[in-house]
């Protein structure tokens, strides 16, 4: 079918115009809103072409990845670091839309849950370029920490509510559990301010906090919230940040 063409076609064209973007800086003023209508035309055609709630269902993952990857790679200086989070964030998104044409068109390799688990990750990936890019862009070029603020809470509220959405819970608990972890997430964004770590270190350690925040709400959600559930989230998330605090001491 054609519109699975578009499950490697975007991801292909994300690498060729990022890679452009490497070369020519100043095509971003083309390039970030050809990305972006890219990735609207992609899952538009990849949800049988339609403008309904269906398409708002899956749209607001993508949407938020995409900026949030073109600002990640933007601030990056390494050669070979950039390269590498080129490909890191087309690999995403290849694994997300083929998640997705499966869903729509190939009901019966369709796994149960596994759309909800793949946004998860997804999305925390997204969370982490995006916060590394905001803190980069207030420490370095002394942007508004308060405007970043809020460019982080609707993203995150975007993120956070497609994923419960995909996961078909009812629309008021996604609308309060999705405002519940914004609003957490948005504290822990200022509070770090106050850390002295690097850019990446910080949105390593708010990623980790959302991964946990979701998880414990997914389960909750599901009715499959269980002490040895808590543990394993809460085991991983203090792993991962005593980790970090290592790396941040030894930097």
């Amino acid at each position: 079918m054609m519109n699975h063409v578009f499950t490697w076609l975007y991801p292909a064209s994300v690498v060729i115009l990022l890679e452009i973007l490497f070369a020519y800086p100043r095509s971003i003023f083309w390039i970030a809103p050809a990305l972006i209508l890219g990735i609207i035309f992609s899952v538009f055609s990849i949800t049988n072409r339609k403008i309904d709630k269906m398409f708002f269902k899956h749209a607001l993952s993508p949407i938020v990845y995409t900026v949030s990857g073109l600002l990640f790679v933007s601030i990056q200086e390494g050669f070979v670091l950039k390269h590498v989070a080129v490909f890191v964030i087309a690999i995403f998104l290849l694994v997300y839309l083929e998640n997705m044409y499966v869903l729509w068109n190939d009901k019966e390799k369709h796994q149960r849950y596994s759309m909800l688990n793949i946004s998860s990750y997804f999305n925390i990936f997204a969370v982490f370029m995006l916060t590394s890019a905001l803190y980069w862009l207030v420490f370095f070029l002394a942007f508004s920490s308060y405007t970043m603020l809020i460019i982080l809470s609707i993203s995150i509220f975007f993120l956070t509510f497609q994923t419960l959405v995909i996961a078909e819970f009812p629309l008021k608990k996604s609308l309060l559990f999705s405002s519940v972890i914004t609003f957490i997430c948005g504290e822990i964004f200022i509070a770090e301010f106050s850390l002295p770590t690097s850019v990446y270190l910080n949105g390593a350690f708010l990623s980790m906090c959302y991964y946990f925040l979701v998880g414990i709400t997914k389960n909750r959600l599901l009715n499959t919230l269980k002490p040895k559930i808590i543990l394993r989230y809460s085991l991983v998330f203090l792993i991962c940040s005593l980790f970090m605090v290592i790396t941040a001491k030894l930097a």
